[in-house]
């Protein structure tokens, strides 16, 4: 084999390059050179293109990488705020308690022959019962929803976090 002349990339030299030879530094300018022999060629280039392009590879792999992971954390944060929602959620329908509880009062003035009781309370202690039932009904939900809004905030404030982290990888892989 024999030496190959070949020109620096950064300053023009002449460079003798030996058959056994994969990397040298230009005795001129000091720039850091690999030899590559592709198909016969043999031709030069800077270490720091190399190191350019795969740290652009080892970023858009990051990137990817980063981009399932968030995926995955944005859907966990959507499940728990699902599930924080149905915990909420579940209510009851005070109209149709009346009717049951019409129906009861009903039995008892049959069975206990109250006839002589005022027809009012037939409607009014069932709706007045609905009433207070909806009432401490909705005292709970008051306290539930206070309990629950630090909860809705953090997995709220998480998920827009996540979302900001998911854009920037997003923009790393479609600017390469």
């Amino acid at each position: 084999m024999k030496t190959v002349s070949l020109k620096c990339s950064n300053c023009g030299s002449s460079l003798d390059i030996k058959p056994n030879v994969t990397n040298l530094a230009c005795g001129y300018c000091g720039t850091s050179l690999i030899v590559e022999r592709e198909g016969g060629a043999i031709h030069l280039s800077e270490i720091g293109e190399r190191i350019t392009s795969v740290r652009e590879g080892t970023d858009r792999t990051a990137a990817e990488l980063a981009i399932r992971r968030l995926n995955q954390e944005i859907d966990r944060v959507n499940q728990q705020y699902m599930l924080l929602q149905a915990d909420d959620d579940g209510g009851v329908d005070f109209v149709a308690l009346a009717f049951p509880l019409l129906f009861i009062f009903v039995c008892v003035m049959v069975l206990f022959n109250l006839e002589s009781l005022a027809w009012w309370m037939l409607l009014g202690i069932p709706s007045l019962a609905a009433a207070i039932l909806r009432s401490i009904w909705n005292a709970r939900c008051l306290r539930r929803e206070r309990e629950l809004a630090p909860h809705f905030r953090a997995l709220e404030d998480e998920h827009d976090r996540l979302q900001m982290q998911l854009e920037a990888k997003l923009k790393i892989v479609s600017d390469e």
